[in-house]
């Protein structure tokens, strides 16, 4: 059931999180003791956070990667730590923690070079590319997106060739290179329908529309936008569908179709609300603004523009909350994390106390043992000495007193010890 909720974290999220959440049950049944339970669960943690991330829940999907991530390393779940890590990786990436994000992009490469699974070293490479554009290195991140392409069609991991593609296509967009932007768009499009990854056609149909209103040409923008809506609203993802509407909003103000554009932004704005998806409605407002400016409107232009000020401040204050919550987990898990080690090693610490006493005690017992049996020695040789004549079977009967705390079975009684020069 784990297996297959982590193979549909790509093409049926709901189910592949229902799916998750079952198996979470079924091992959350088991006895504590049972390594299957320990298992089942570091996988369900695994992919419940994944999925979480990927439908923003960032808090709650890090909680569960961060519980996962000491079961994985405790049970040496070696296949599930690279993908611990991508998922820790996108949450920091997506609240814009990019140090952190970078940090374990290369834990998830390491943890996927040890164990040589090149589908998983690629996965780790695409992180470390998104997190190097992000910040700057724009060159080093095609560079090693390109690089990461020529693996995936090595090995035919098409899933990757598909998603490297829709990636390069968004970076070359970026720094203004359409014409191998909408290239690698084409291709990235091509395989999400030959493959079925339909979310991965819709972020390649919303690219590709992206990059034909970048070297306007809405006419061309148009088809790919209207059928990424169509996909989107299939696959209820409102947040994808705003998106493509404001994108639609933009292609019909390039030409000039002022009222279409702005029924297609009121509606975006709409659905943004009803999700409470801020980011899209201070944008959906801004672009509004621009379109009765356009019209003529002033009025209207300027509610919208207060607006789209009030909405991008929530969003600001949004997105400060949900970092803070995101850092609260990673802080409060690592707090526990040095708890739990600070107890461990006092614990550690007053065993090897206990055992010192304990040691120490049994010394201290053997010693008065001996004191006890030298004690008899000495009586028992004197109080026969003055019964018997046969000194070695006076020495033999007292010397048996010596053998309990010795705990030996027998004893020598050699011939110099009646030596006259050694003395009894």
């Amino acid at each position: 059931m784990n297996e297959l909720a982590w193979l549909l974290c790509d093409t049926d999220m709901k189910r592949g999180y229902a799916l998750a959440e079952n198996a979470y049950s079924l091992a959350n049944s088991l006895s504590a003791d049972d390594p299957p339970y320990q298992i089942g669960m570091a996988y369900c943690l695994r992919t419940q956070g994944y999925l979480n991330m990927r439908f923003g829940n960032y808090a709650q999907g890090l909680a569960q990667l961060l519980r996962a991530l000491p079961l994985c390393e405790a049970l040496q779940l070696h296949d599930g730590l690279p993908d611990v890590y991508d998922g820790i990786t996108a949450t920091y990436f997506v609240i814009g923690s990019y140090p952190e994000a970078l940090a374990n992009a290369y834990k998830q490469l390491e943890t996927a070079q040890r164990i040589n699974d090149q589908k998983r070293i690629i996965n780790a490479y695409n992180n470390v590319a998104a997190v190097q554009f992000e910040t700057g290195d724009y060159a080093q991140a095609i560079e090693t997106m390109l690089l990461n392409l020529r693996l995936a069609r090595t090995i035919k991991y098409t899933r990757v060739e598909c998603i490297t593609h829709i990636n390069l296509s968004e970076m070359y967009l970026s720094v203004g290179d359409h014409e191998i932007a909408i290239e690698h768009g084409l291709h990235g499009l091509q395989m999400s329908q030959e493959f079925d990854y339909t979310l991965f056609e819709i972020y390649a149909l919303q690219n590709l529309g992206q990059c034909y209103l970048k070297v306007a040409d809405a006419p061309k923008a148009l088809p790919y936008l209207e059928k990424a809506m169509e996909l989107s609203r299939s696959l209820e993802l409102k947040v994808m569908e705003a998106m493509v509407l404001l994108a639609l909003g933009e292609a019909h103000r390039s030409l000039q179709q002022f009222e279409q554009a702005q029924t297609h932004v009121h509606r975006a704005i709409t659905l943004a609300q009803s999700i409470e998806n801020n980011k899209e409605v201070y944008q959906g407002h801004l672009l509004l603004s621009e379109l009765y400016e356009q019209t003529g409107d002033f009025a209207q232009a300027l509610a919208h523009f207060k607006q789209h000020q009030a909405a991008k401040e929530v969003v600001f204050n949004e997105k400060a909350d949900e970092r803070l919550k995101v850092l609260q987990v990673a802080h409060d898990t690592a707090t526990a994390k040095q708890e739990a080690e600070i107890a461990h090693l006092r614990t550690v610490e007053l065993q090897r106390e206990i055992t010192k006493h304990s040691q120490a005690e049994q010394q201290l017992q053997r010693q008065l043992a001996y004191m006890r049996a030298l004690s008899e020695f000495k009586q028992a040789l004197l109080a026969s000495a003055e019964r018997e004549t046969d000194g070695q079977r006076i020495l033999t009967e007292a010397v048996r007193h010596l053998l309990m705390p010795t705990q030996a079975r027998m004893i020598a009684i050699h011939q110099n010890l009646d030596d006259p020069e050694l003395g009894p």
